[in-house]
């Protein structure tokens, strides 16, 4: 569970949050427990046949996850973890090496996902 602590908090420091009160804050106005407490409920594990990574939810309501490409490319089989949840079959949408961004889906739709909410 260590390892993926510190994957949402490296994966946090990436996504620019909303702050409360309509107003945006960046990252690095957050102390890190601000950014992991934002980000956690947000964040997945990707679970590969050769390795892991982290991802975060981009759209609950379609269960899309945006990942880096080099996390997902050139696996066979994919699952991922939402927060204690075991892991499920997932597959990948599309990927952009160049970008290091891949889009993965659930193959089953998942409830209570918590997406990550992106300034501009």
């Amino acid at each position: 569970m260590r390892g993926r602590t510190s994957g949402a908090v490296a994966v946090a420091t990436m996504v620019v949050l909303a702050a409360g009160g309509g107003g945006m804050a960046f990252a690095d106005d957050l102390s890190p427990k601000d950014i992991y407490e934002r980000a956690a409920p947000s964040t997945v594990h990707v679970i590969g046949t050769y390795g892991s990574g982290t991802g975060v939810v981009y759209d609950a309501d379609k269960g899309l996850i945006v990942t880096n490409a080099h996390v997902v490319q050139g696996e066979p089989s994919l699952r991922v973890a939402v927060g204690d949840r075991p892991p499920v079959a997932a597959r990948m949408l599309g990927i952009d090496p160049c970008e290091d961004l891949a889009v993965l889906t659930f193959s089953h739709p998942q409830p209570d996902l918590k997406e990550a909410k992106f300034g501009d």
